[in-house]
């Protein structure tokens, strides 16, 4: 086997050890989410059919970034196979819901910090928090709040993002999106152009 080879392979092998391990390290769901097909017209693209999460009484429907996919489960998951991120959906645990409720208190940068280290574990370190917004993509009237961290694990640079969403009838659900450091600016770009031009549909 040739250096090249050998590096080519060690890359392969780091990085779908880190994947597999950060798959581990989602914290306990807080609810599935329904979603339900629908068939919807897009410009440029035509009839296609979707998912769409069930929220506020209508139906929100996740137009996948280009090179994403849509795993099936108990949470809905979006992958980008290409550099191994993903997004899950799901409803807020007791403490995410908690986390969003005093998103505007001096003390909430400092708790969503530790709730994000705790989601990436005791194996990662060099934390950075890279963003924190208490009002982004103002949307149908929700509320959203995010918070993205840089870290370190198993020798590579990572991120995590913490979105929770409010919806007008007061539940809570919460993004989470793990990625590469050098792929983050690019899928948060995508996540939240699918999230900030969905229109609530009537279900």
């Amino acid at each position: 086997m040739t250096t090249r080879s050998f590096r080519s392979s060690s890359r392969l092998i780091q990085s779908a050890l880190l994947f597999a391990f950060s798959c581990s390290l989602l914290p306990a769901s807080g609810g599935c989410l329904r979603t339900v097909q629908r068939t919807i017209h897009s410009y440029g693209h035509g009839d296609r059919t979707v998912s769409c999460l069930a929220i506020d009484g209508g139906l929100v429907p996740l137009v996948l970034p280009n090179g994403s996919i849509l795993q099936p489960g108990n949470e809905i998951k979006i992958l980008w196979p290409k550099d191994r991120s993903f997004a899950t959906f799901r409803a807020a645990s007791p403490r995410e819901i908690a986390l969003m409720d005093m998103i505007d208190k001096p003390q909430a940068p400092v708790n969503w910090k530790r709730y994000i280290a705790d989601i990436i574990g005791d194996d990662a370190d060099q934390y950075a928090v890279r963003d924190f917004q208490t009002d982004v993509l103002a949307v149908n009237h929700w509320r959203m709040g995010m918070m993205a961290m840089d870290y370190s694990l198993l020798g590579a640079r990572s991120c995590c993002l913490l979105l929770l969403w409010r919806c007008r009838d007061g539940s809570t659900i919460a993004v989470i999106m793990r990625t590469g450091f050098s792929d983050y600016k690019t899928r948060c770009q995508e996540l939240f152009s699918m999230i900030g031009g969905a229109m609530l549909m009537a279900e």
